[in-house]
């Protein structure tokens, strides 16, 4: 099983979740600045361990109406994966992705990850607005799919109590770190002259 390390910082990912048992989580890579103007946002599924595997959902990112646009969507499982021509790909919401595994007999070769979060789908997203903010993220579902056991029966949850969206952030700084003391340092030394 995959660990996610939950951690601020420019290689690590910062989650947010709504802590459901069957929902998602919420995870980006960076801090937008002006040197570092995108950053990774990924999907995981995270499911009640008493369900086999991640079967498939169908949903949608939103990014709170900001100035800033969804790009590179990337199938991450082995079946239809995200499907092209998303509605709103390039703008402030990705409507319609398609997340799903395929899980077969071993005639087949094909077996669900079992993995617990799971990812199920990711893309950048990237501004030119500067403007300190954060911007929210929050999934809107139409379905979603577990696998029951290895024999690749599914059962759908997306109408059960314990499902939930989930929420995420991105936080916009008008320079990285160092960049914002530099120009601090400069002035601090010349008041002293």
């Amino acid at each position: 099983m995959r660990r996610i390390v939950s951690v601020v910082a420019a290689t690590a990912l910062v989650s947010s979740s709504s802590g459901q048992i069957n929902s998602y989580l919420i995870l980006t890579s960076n801090v937008i600045t002006p040197d570092s103007p995108s950053a990774t946002i990924e999907v995981w599924s995270t499911f009640d361990p008493q369900w086999y595997a991640f079967n498939g959902a169908d949903f949608d990112i939103l990014a709170a109406a900001d100035p800033g646009d969804f790009s590179n969507p990337e199938r991450i499982l082995k079946g239809p994966g995200s499907k092209n021509g998303q509605v709103g790909l390039g703008g402030d919401s990705v409507d319609g992705i398609l997340a799903n595994q395929l899980h077969f007999p071993s005639s087949a070769g094909i077996f669900a990850d079992t993995a617990n979060p799971i990812l199920i789908w990711k893309a950048t997203w990237s501004t030119s607005d500067f403007s300190p903010r954060e911007v929210d993220l929050r999934t809107l579902t139409r379905g979603y799919a577990v696998y029951v056991s290895d024999q690749g029966n599914n059962k759908w949850l997306q109408d059960e109590p314990s499902f939930g969206e989930a929420f995420g952030k991105i936080t916009v700084v008008p320079a990285s770190g160092a960049a914002a003391v530099l120009p601090v340092a400069v002035i601090m030394k010349r008041r002293r002259r």
